[in-house]
């Protein structure tokens, strides 16, 4: 077996994998911590005589080496991130084609998937296998979805997925179904629906803990510290009641819901005010209001709404969300909406 030292690794920018590597697997332990550091230094000192002259992907290269945030995580979670970032990453067409989104106006997914590329020099290259198991696009046929009219999907409407009878029968009664946030976390919910709505944990290192106000302490004991990743989890009170759609038209949302049909509300304002009347009736405390998507690793807030938080890997959904919360809760409700069939329309996407 050849041995081989920091030196003879390049970085992935020019040679994306390490060429002795048999297996490709991701593993967090490919290397010791020793070996890990010294060749970190070296792909820092390479990048750093440059003085400022770094191209865009070189500069996320070197800000990822001077703060290896995976550095911890394990396999599947390394292989976890992967299928989030190529879930937000590739995007489906309106003619149901696989493209990606326009970096121009947000190349924020870009900066994570170099990260990701940056870290697996530190596993023996990229986890080959797995990763596409938990994405959206694993084992589907990218014909099978008839998606409404361009002049309808860029409009600020909401739109429900769902199944086409379910769809009928909310505009037939004039009403929503909604469920406990509870049940969000049971298996058997499809791609786009399983989630822990009652609580959200950031993971992160002591780097980033140390410029949070009132969440550390740590600096005298950062440097023991320095390998560990600190866990923070945000708890819901109490579970509550909640009804979702997206505020914005994504060709892939179909695909993560495995939806027949979508419900499309063209009153958005409208609609929020008769729910919420609707709920107060039942002395319920009802809001409604877009979810905010956060990155566990990066984005830590020392507060945060639950209810309206989701990790990053729903970013695509668009989410916008009805909440209800009271004494003794169901697992489902119908919510009455005065004459939601006059403002309301189902596209068939079969």
């Amino acid at each position: 077996m050849v041995e081989l030292s920091p030196s003879d690794f390049q970085p992935m920018l020019k040679t994306r994998v390490y060429p002795f590597n048999a297996h490709n697997s991701g593993d967090p332990d490919y290397l010791d911590e020793k070996s890990k550091t010294s060749f970190r230094k070296s792909l820092i000192d390479e990048l750093m005589p440059k003085n400022g002259n770094l191209t865009r992907s070189e500069m996320w290269y070197l800000n990822y080496y001077l703060r290896p945030y995976m550095n911890q995580l394990t396999r599947d979670e390394f292989v976890r991130r992967w299928a989030d970032v190529q879930d937000n990453l590739r995007v489906i067409t309106e003619n149901n084609k696989i493209g990606a989104p326009d970096l121009r106006k947000d190349d924020t997914w870009m900066v994570r998937f170099a990260e990701l590329l940056a870290e697996s020099q530190f596993r023996g290259g990229i986890p080959s296998n797995k990763v596409a198991l938990e994405t959206i696009l694993e084992n589907i046929s990218l014909s099978q979805f008839s998606h409404p009219s361009k002049s309808k999907t860029s409009l600020p409407y909401y739109f429900k997925f769902g199944k086409k009878e379910h769809l009928q029968q909310m505009l037939k009664n004039n009403e929503i179904r909604m469920a406990n946030s509870s049940l969000y976390s049971k298996q058997g919910l499809n791609h786009g629906q399983k989630d822990e709505e009652n609580s959200f944990t950031f993971s992160i290192i002591p780097e980033l803990l140390r410029n949070v106000d009132g969440q550390t302490g740590l600096a005298d004991i950062d440097p023991i510290n320095k390998n560990t990743i600190f866990n923070i989890t945000h708890q819901t009170r109490q579970n509550y009641m909640m009804w979702c759609a997206a505020h914005k038209y994504d060709y892939r949302i179909p695909y993560a819901f495995e939806a027949e049909a979508v419900l499309i509300i063209k009153e958005p304002r409208r609609f929020k005010k008769e729910i919420i009347r609707s709920l107060r009736k039942m002395g319920l405390n009802a809001q409604m209001g877009k979810v905010r998507y956060f990155d566990p690793y990066l984005d830590l807030e020392s507060k945060l709404d639950v209810r309206f938080s989701k990790h990053f890997r729903f970013q695509y959904q668009n989410e916008v969300r009805v909440v209800a919360q009271g004494k003794n809760l169901p697992e489902t409700v119908f919510i009455e909406v005065p004459e939601l069939s006059t403002y309301c329309e189902i596209h068939d996407l079969a």
